[in-house]
């Protein structure tokens, strides 16, 4: 038995589009971020997380209700500051980062094998995300605290780690150790990313 393919026709598919518009360089759509008329404006499609009144309002609500809670936040984060070398503030956990910025972070811990560090998901919890907003003095998401204060945000760690120098300035060790074998010593772990 032979299977047959039915294939329609394609030009109710592009009916509703608009007539386009040919130039020398490119294919120029009516009122699109691709045109490059002078005359009118171009409109763009996305824009940053943080100019979105979302986000704004976001922050306005996790700074509201950092400040109904205080004693209570401050207390707890005092804690998890002085209890750990390394505290990062990220979007989402070490096993399902939420921004690609978080996912940066994750993978180049694990490519570096740091282990030693605790994460803190700013999204879920306002008033995390409040305390961070009022600590810092601006609505920052991925950041990385040093022995209790303020060390570097996304791009400052991925600048160290492209200079080589992450390792050094986060004061972690190679963590190859006479307990790893041999054929293993310079292999990754198993991470999902």
């Amino acid at each position: 038995m032979t299977s047959r393919l039915y294939l329609r026709p394609l030009h109710h598919i592009f009916s509703g589009l608009p007539a386009l518009k040919l130039s020398k360089s490119l294919i120029m759509y009516p009122q699109s971020r691709f045109a490059t008329s002078s005359s009118k404006p171009a409109s763009t499609f996305a824009v940053p997380v943080t100019e979105t009144k979302l986000f704004s309002d976001f922050v306005e609500s996790s700074v509201d209700s950092y400040n109904s809670s205080r004693d209570v936040v401050d207390s707890e984060m005092a804690h998890l500051l002085s209890s750990h070398k390394l505290l990062l503030f990220m979007e989402g956990s070490v096993d399902s980062p939420k921004s690609l910025c978080a996912a940066n972070i994750v993978k180049i811990f694990t490519l570096l094998q740091v282990l030693d560090f605790h994460t803190v998901d700013v999204l879920s919890n306002r008033e995390v995300f409040g305390f961070l907003c009022s600590k810092l003095g601006e609505p920052a998401r991925n950041v990385l605290f040093k022995d209790g204060s303020p060390f570097a945000g996304h791009d400052e760690l991925l600048a160290l780690f492209k200079s080589g120098k992450l390792l050094e300035a986060l004061g972690v060790s190679r963590p190859y150790s006479s307990a790893t074998h041999k054929q293993f010593r310079k292999q990754l772990p198993v991470a999902t990313f």
